[in-house]
Order: C-alpha cells, then sequence, then structure tokens
C-alpha cells in the first residue's frame, strides 16, 4: 500500500506538470494563432508573436534552477554530498525546477496577455477617435 507521503508526492508532480503544460500550450497557441489540439468545433485564436517570450523564458529558468538546485550540497558527512550524486534527490529538483518555470511562465503569460489586451483596446480607441476603421487593417 501506498504511504500518504508518495501519494502527495504524487499529485504535486502530477499538478506541477500538468500546470506547466497548460501555460506552454496557451503561449503557444497564441503564439502559432491556432487551437492545440485543433478540434472539430476549436474557436479561432488570435495570432500574437510576443507570447513566444513566455516558453523561452520558462526554458531559461528551469535551466537555471537545475543548474543551481544540482550543485546544492545536501550533506557534507554522506557518501553522496550533492544532489546530482541521488536519482530520487535529482527527480525532486526537476520537479521543483519545473514548479519555478511554469510559475514564472504563468506570471509571464498574464503580462503580456494584459499588455496585449491594453494595447488591443488603447489601438481601437484612438482609431475610433481618429474615424478610422481598425478592423480593416
Amino acid at each position: 500500500m501506498l504511504g500518504v507521503g508518495l501519494v502527495v508526492a504524487l499529485v504535486w508532480i502530477i499538478v506541477v506538470i500538468s500546470g506547466t503544460l497548460l501555460v506552454a500550450m496557451a503561449s503557444l497557441e497564441r503564439t502559432w494563432g491556432r487551437p492545440i489540439p485543433r478540434l472539430k468545433y476549436s474557436k479561432p485564436v488570435r495570432r500574437q508573436r510576443f507570447f513566444c517570450t513566455v516558453p523561452v523564458l520558462m526554458v531559461v529558468v528551469w535551466i537555471g534552477m537545475m543548474g543551481s538546485l544540482l550543485q546544492t550540497r545536501t550533506c557534507s558527512h554522506c557518501p553522496a554530498p550533492y544532489v546530482y550524486q541521488d536519482f530520487t534527490q535529482v527527480v525532486g529538483a526537476s520537479v521543483v525546477a519545473t514548479a519555478f518555470a511554469g510559475g514564472s511562465g504563468f506570471a509571464l503569460f498574464v503580462i503580456v496577455w494584459l499588455f496585449c489586451a491594453a494595447w488591443r483596446g488603447s489601438t481601437a480607441a484612438l482609431h475610433r477617435v481618429a474615424g478610422v476603421d481598425h478592423r480593416a487593417s
């Protein structure tokens, strides 16, 4: 029978990986301008190339976190004192790095989404004031 700690760890891993995948898919949908997955009744997605910064940031944060976490010394008297010398600690470090990458990607996604919405709203307002149909361009 599985212990409570193992079940909590597995649920944590599933939540972290699925959340990170959702952020990556949402940003790639905006970058490519098509829904992922492309289903029969999927609504079109507006193409916004600026969202390509989200997966780039996620990769940079993941590599940086893994680089710093794998060099961490866990104990001074153990035969394997560093994280990279123990497989379970490497898995734990990768889950933590994935969580930070997903969180930073989500934060950047929200910031870029708000910026693009504000930009679209301000250009529409300026075009209305100028008497230009902004949908034609």
